[in-house]
């Protein structure tokens, strides 16, 4: 075979080669054309990290979303709607480094598109413009709850609570911590400039604001939403044995929360439609249960604040029971004993009316007066003494009975009546002295 021949048989070999490669290509090339890419088909769910009950991991090391938030109560409404079917669905954790409104972001060392990000996301005016200066940017979705911002206040600093309630100034020795970039922030930066702490820039975060609350002593205060205030004090409730909970909020209207939608067409009206039927009344339950939860565990964080004062309060309410008791029952034992008096007096009136007045009769008369008179303020040796006075009287009595003139089985009858008296006496000394 010539030289040429052979040159010829090369270049036949190259053009099947191609022609091979080429319909191994082209069907490959249609194929990906006709079916997307599953970027094209996946909504990425962004939620705030650390904002329950709106939105929170469930856990540092799954980084799922925590199931009792509102967010999460809306991803599973997304995710079982007939127009989604074809969409999967990705949740990304959004930290509060991230600048507000951007719509791709880093995630796992990757780039992310986001559909939604979902979060406590305030409505104000400046972010509006932000918004609208973004292209293709997202849009607020409606209004799904209103918050106040509301402190808590260090337990040795409660003297502070009113100064912060009013916006009145506080020595800038006490210091206040706030997320940084925060609505709160920029409203203690208006109010309390001098107060701020130092390393707010490095403060982005709940987690760090924990830290330095339960670490930092010279943090007297933080400000935050009122609904992430509260679940973040159910959440760690040691917090509660260092702060107190201010029910009042600052004087500044509150705040409109809301989502950030960035694919409208696709998902705004659905999420919308969910906030107004459904979303509104989830969050609303669940703040009244954050309250009642948060008046349970003040309850409990103030019986164990004053333990000790409580157990002094119950002694001394036993004290003063036992007391009364005893009172009463002093009172009650001379009542009996001065009725027996008097029943005594009465008896021996009856046996001397009938003689004459004479000397002997007005003693005995004297003498059962002031045995009654006596038993209404007398000691308890007073009174045995005075008991030891009846026994006398009656032998006088006796005697004096007996040379009186009279039926003598009537006045052994009540000189029995008044021994009997005088028994009920000594008995119910007996029985209540000390």
């Amino acid at each position: 075979m010539s030289f040429k021949s052979v040159k010829q048989w090369e270049k036949l070999f190259l053009l099947v080669q191609a022609s091979a490669i080429m319909q191994l290509t082209i069907p490959q090339l249609t194929i990906a054309q006709n079916n997307p890419v599953d970027s094209q088909k996946t909504i990425n769910f962004g939620f705030a990290e650390d904002a329950y009950p709106v939105s929170s991991l469930a856990d540092q090391s799954s980084r799922d979303l925590d199931r009792d938030t509102f967010c999460y109560q809306l991803y599973e409404y997304l995710k079982t709607e007939k127009k989604f079917s074809s969409y999967k669905f990705k949740l990304i954790p959004i930290s509060y480094t991230q600048d507000f409104g951007d719509k791709i972001i880093t995630y796992e060392e990757e780039e992310i598109e986001l559909q939604v990000n979902c979060g406590s996301i305030s409505i104000t005016d400046e972010r509006e413009k932000i918004l609208e200066s973004k292209k293709d940017g997202p849009t607020f979705s409606n209004k799904y709850f209103e918050t106040p911002s509301k402190y808590i206040v260090k337990k040795d600093k409660l003297n502070l609570k009113s100064a912060l309630e009013n916006r009145s100034e506080i020595d800038p020795k006490n210091k206040i911590t706030v997320i940084y970039g925060t609505t709160q922030y920029f409203f203690l930066k208006q109010y309390y400039s001098k107060n701020l702490d130092q390393d707010l820039p490095q403060t982005q975060s709940r987690s760090e604001v924990r830290e330095k609350l339960l670490e930092d002593n010279n943090i007297v205060a933080y400000l935050t939403d009122d609904i992430l205030l509260k679940g973040m004090l159910i959440k760690f409730p040691e917090i509660i044995e260092k702060y107190q909970y201010v029910t009042k909020y600052p004087t500044r209207d509150p705040e409109k929360l809301g989502i950030l939608i960035y694919n409208k067409e696709l998902l705004g009206d659905t999420i919308n439609q969910w906030i107004n039927e459904t979303g509104k009344d989830w969050i609303r339950e669940k703040n009244e249960d954050l309250d009642n939860q948060l008046r349970d565990l003040n309850r409990q964080h103030w019986i164990k604040d004053n333990f000790l004062l409580i157990i002094i309060i119950i002694v001394v309410i036993i004290l003063v029971v036992i007391l009364c008791f005893i009172v009463l029952q002093r009172k009650k034992s001379k009542q009996q004993k001065l009725t027996a008096i008097m029943h005594l007096e009465t008896m021996v009136k009856e046996l001397i009316s009938d003689y004459e007045d004479n000397e002997n009769k007005k003693q005995l008369l004297t003498a059962i007066e002031n045995l009654k008179q006596g038993f209404q303020n007398s000691t308890q040796e007073q009174i045995q003494q005075r008991l030891i006075g009846i026994s006398k009287m009656i032998k006088r009595i006796t005697d004096f009975a007996k040379d009186a003139p009279g039926n003598m089985e009537e006045v052994n009858k009540t000189l029995g009546e008044i021994k009997k008296t005088k028994d009920i006496l000594e008995s119910l000394f007996n029985k209540h002295k000390d």
